[in-house]
């Protein structure tokens, strides 16, 4: 595969890293319906695997912690994260010095943060936290690998023909 294709993969995990947040947000939250965390599993697309792996009914901490924190789930957030940071390592690294770019060490940052996070503790401001990761990383991305305007050849001295 291509870079532009990892772009493109890029662009779209993260947009469905943050309607799955999103969703959570909205359907998982603290005294969720057992409706709420059903439709929670429709819109992640998780609803077949939550019922293989929990043989009981539908629980939230079962629900969020496949939904966010499951990396094998390949619709859950962590799974989503995991591929960006994998997408970012694969790419060409722009600097000489062998140390990770900003991009890189966001990305890694917020795997870790859903590596260590644990279902019981997941609240709003979590999710709120990881969604201005996650848009924050996204801004990262495009300042190091796209034009923004004349801004980066005026920091290096240069002007648009």
């Amino acid at each position: 595969r291509t870079d532009a294709w990892r772009f493109h993969d890029m662009g779209r995990r993260i947009e469905r890293a943050l309607a799955t947040l999103r969703f959570l947000r909205a359907f998982g939250r603290a005294g969720a319906t057992g409706d709420d965390l059903g439709t929670l599993l429709d819109l992640a697309d998780s609803q077949i695997s939550y019922r293989q792996r929990y043989l009981t009914g539908i629980a939230r901490v079962p629900v969020l912690d496949l939904v966010a924190l499951d990396p094998g789930n390949p619709r859950g957030i962590a799974h989503q994260v995991a591929a960006i940071s994998g997408h970012l390592d694969a790419l060409p690294v722009l600097s000489d010095d062998g140390l990770a770019e900003p991009q890189q060490e966001q990305a890694r940052e917020l795997a870790a943060i859903l590596v260590t996070a644990h279902a019981t503790r997941i609240d709003d401001a979590m999710l709120a936290g990881l969604e201005l990761r996650l848009a924050h990383l996204s801004d990262a991305v495009a300042r190091r690998y796209f034009l923004q305007g004349a801004e980066p050849l005026r920091a290096a001295g240069l002007v648009l023909a």
